[in-house]
């Protein structure tokens, strides 16, 4: 978990697209939360209909803080 920990933080300095890409994050957000489960908002659109999200996770697993 460690490990994993710290890869999350490396990868939210030096790619943070990647973390945005892989979160569908279309807009800036601090702190940012994390998708645990999603339908839609693929394929163009913006909006998912349905979404189950961690508030504040992302930025804890991207910045440690």
């Amino acid at each position: 978990m460690l490990v994993g920990s710290e890869l999350g933080v490396t990868e939210g300095e030096f790619q943070p697209m990647k973390i945005a890409a892989a979160e569908a994050q279309w807009e800036t957000c601090q702190p940012c939360s994390f998708s645990m489960f999603q339908i839609g908002g693929g394929n163009n659109d913006q909006n998912p209909d349905k979404i189950i999200a961690v508030p504040h996770l992302l930025s804890l697993l991207a910045t440690n803080s």
